[in-house]
Parts: C-alpha cells; sequence; structure tokens
C-alpha cells in the first residue's frame, strides 16, 4: 500500500528540504560564548532551544559580512559557533565573534521537513511549509540580541531584510519498484554538466554536479537512506526514489527568474518563490536529460554510428558504463590514433548510445512529473518522531508575514 500525507488532497506540495540562509543578525552574547560543555548555564528561556552548540576558531574564505554586506579577510583565528536549534535536524545556526559587532549570525541552514516532521522523508505541502518557516522564526527570535531583528532570520518578511537564499534544495518523490527510473539515468547527460557521475551506487543512488557544484542533481532511494539513519523508526516499506534538485548562486537566477528578487547590499538576492516557481525550476532541471527518458523511434529509421547504439544497448542490458566500453573499444582498436580522433570518436559514440537508451527507456517524461505524481507524492514515514516534532510545535501558528512571502493563497489574494 502506498502511503501519501492526508493534508495532500487540500494543500499543494512545496518541494523543498535543505535551504541556506545568509544573513547579518546580532546574537546574544550568552548564546555566543557558550561552551559545548556549559549548555546547563544558559538562561532558562533558552536552554530548551538550543540541541547543541560546537565550537571552534576558524572560519570559511569570504565569510562572514559586516553590516554593511561587504567580505571580511579570512582570520582563522576568529571564533565561531554551529548551533543546532531545537534538534540536529531542522535548523542549524553558524555565528561568529566580531570584534566591532560581536557575535553575529551569518548563515542558517533550514530543513522544512526536519522543522515539521523530524525528518525529511516527506516532501512537504504548503501548509507544512509555512508552518516549518514559521516555527524557524519563533524558535530563533529569542536567541538575538534585539528581537524586532527577527524579520531578518527567513528572507522576504520584510522589504528592508537582510536574509536572503544562498541555496535550495528541490525533492520530488516517486515509487521505484523495481529499479526502472533510477536506472533510466545511469547512462543519461545532463547539458548543463560535462562532467561523469559525481558518484554512481548500483541500485541506490546516482549523482551529477557541474565542475563549481552551483547545480547538483541527485537521484537515489529515500526510504534506503532513512533506514540506515533511522532503523526501526521508519514505519512503512516501499521503494521511494527522490530526484533532488540542488541550486545555487547563479544556477538560482537562471531557474528561478519568477522568484521574488531584490538588491541586497548592492546584488540582486533572491527572497522569495512559491510553491509553483519550485516546481517550474526542478521540470525546467529534470527536462533536458538526454537518455533517460523513452522516445518514439524515427519512421525513417536511426542508423547512425552503429557501435554506439550498441553500446547504448548494452549499457540498457548490463549496467556497464559507455566509458568501460569505449576505453576497452579504443585500447583495442584505436590505439594508433590521434588524441583528437579518439576524443571525437567518444563524443559520437556517446550521443548515439543515448539515443539508443532512450529508445529503449520505460520512462515517460510526462507521466514521470505529472500533476498526479506532483500532488500525491510517496512518503517514508517516522510515524512517533512525526508525532513527537509536530506536538512540540503544535502551539506555534503561521506568520501572516511568511504566508505573504511564500503563500499561494496571499498571491492570489494580492
Amino acid at each position: 500500500m502506498t502511503n501519501y500525507n492526508d493534508s495532500d488532497i487540500v494543500s499543494t506540495k512545496f518541494p523543498t528540504d535543505q535551504g541556506v540562509i545568509r544573513t547579518f543578525i546580532p546574537l546574544k552574547n550568552e548564546v555566543g560564548n557558550c561552551l559545548p560543555n556549559e549548555l546547563h548555564n544558559l538562561p532558562p528561556e533558552i536552554r530548551p532551544l538550543i540541541h547543541s552548540i560546537n565550537a571552534r576558531a576558524n572560519v570559511e574564505k569570504g565569510i562572514p559580512f559586516t553590516s554593511k554586506g561587504q567580505q571580511k579577510k579570512y582570520n582563522p583565528t576568529i571564533a565561531v559557533r554551529t548551533i543546532y536549534v531545537d534538534t540536529f535536524h531542522g535548523i542549524k545556526i553558524q555565528a561568529v565573534d566580531d570584534l566591532i559587532d560581536g557575535w553575529i549570525i551569518h548563515t542558517i541552514a533550514f530543513n522544512s521537513g526536519g522543522v515539521y516532521n523530524g525528518h525529511n522523508g516527506h516532501v512537504p505541502n504548503e501548509d507544512e511549509f509555512l508552518h516549518a518557516a514559521s516555527t524557524l522564526v519563533e524558535l530563533v527570535k529569542p536567541l538575538l540580541r534585539n528581537p524586532d531583528d527577527w524579520i531578518h532570520i527567513l528572507p522576504g518578511l520584510h522589504e528592508h531584510g537582510r536574509a536572503w537564499w544562498k541555496s535550495i534544495e528541490i525533492p520530488f518523490h516517486v515509487l521505484d519498484d523495481g529499479g526502472t527510473i533510477l536506472s533510466a539515468f545511469g547512462g543519461a547527460k545532463h547539458p548543463k554538466i560535462n562532467r561523469p557521475p559525481l558518484y554512481k551506487c548500483q541500485g541506490e543512488s546516482i549523482a551529477f554536479s557541474t565542475s563549481i557544484g552551483d547545480l547538483l542533481i541527485r537521484i537515489y532511494r529515500k526510504d534506503l537512506e532513512m533506514r540506515k539513519k533511522y532503523r526501526s523508526m521508519v514505519t512503512n516499506d516501499q521503494p521511494v526514489l527522490r530526484i533532488e534538485v540542488y541550486l545555487e548562486g547563479e544556477k538560482l537566477r537562471q531557474y528561478l527568474p519568477q522568484g521574488v528578487w531584490r538588491l541586497i547590499d548592492g546584488e540582486e538576492r533572491l527572497v522569495g518563490f512559491r510553491a509553483h516557481d519550485l516546481r517550474t525550476a526542478h521540470y525546467a532541471v529534470m527536462s533536458k536529460f538526454d537518455g533517460a527518458y523513452t522516445k518514439v523511434p524515427d519512421a525513417k529509421g536511426e542508423n547512425d554510428h552503429k557501435l554506439g547504439r550498441f553500446m547504448g544497448w548494452v549499457s540498457h542490458a548490463t549496467g556497464m558504463s559507455f566509458q568501460q566500453q569505449f576505453n576497452y573499444y579504443s585500447t583495442r582498436f584505436q590505439a594508433s590514433n590521434q588524441p583528437v580522433s579518439i576524443s571525437n570518436a567518444r563524443s559520437s559514440y556517446h550521443i548515439a548510445a543515448r539515443k539508443e537508451l532512450a529508445l529503449l527507456s520505460q520512462v515517460s517524461l510526462t507521466d514521470l512529473f505529472s500533476e498526479d505524481a506532483w500532488q500525491y507524492q510517496p512518503v517514508v514515514e517516522a510515524s512517533q518522531l512525526e508525532a513527537m516534532t509536530q506536538a512540540r510545535h503544535r502551539d506555534i501558528r503561521i506568520l501572516p508575514e511568511v504566508e505573504a512571502a511564500y503563500g499561494s493563497t496571499a498571491l492570489t489574494n494580492g
């Protein structure tokens, strides 16, 4: 039996997983100065909010930002804190001890599923995302030196807000009994990615990434990952495949032009988006894969590069990569050829092989990402963890500022 969220029927999917927020917010000194073994010394109104703190000296190059948005020079002696709010799975704050401004929050990693359910085995719907985003604000607000700075926690809450999205993950779930969908991407290629798969684990996962990592596509069995992580806490058993798109930097601009962009510290930054924006971006990335989706054969026949076509069939039948096959062919039969000739042959054979894979593929692009597939996505459940997490945040209400920035109802009414 396939498991879905009951509320999926009345609330559209809001496909987000981890998002990284850049901001600039003064943190209470008692929080910033707290060491990992001193949590018990925190004020009673703050202690329940913090799961743990990691302390070290050393910061990433290029951060943190000053109050004017300028990047500071790298200094390995600056004290930094990583603060896990509520649990390990939803909110992670990074702060730095600035000589002038004191402790400053510069980065917030926010996982809406982790905040709402205690794990990310569900693709959240809009109501769940809005509640999780409001929970983020309510949990972090008590840690701020000035409570009025809460408008800088989540992007888009105020026209003068300092927060913006550095990166986002857009997930999609589908049942993949037999591994047909996962295997369809084994020999596929994305036009924006000119590298072999970042990693590939037969029957479990495959990932593609640009050289600078601003576009990352992960396709993996979410149920297997959850079982390894949560073991017996997982309460249902079904082959859930996650197809996840990660966007950062210029790729956010390229695939989310319809989002809300605002000038912050002299640069256009992403400060808001709607559910439809995320879905559109996901499809724009995933629909471009060559060799993954089924294609109707050409009526005139396609006989170009028969060896390349045969390589596509071998890959489909055995799982052997194009590169493995071509390496043997090149070593065996092209040893005397010039490198440029070998490179051209490789490119031609690989193109032909992916064309053959498209003829053999059983995965339909339109069916895979259909309206029903988006709205009724399977989940990986951990019922007890979900119940405990939701009970802990039950009294938190959706903030009107959050709904105005991300809710479809606010958009319609506006």
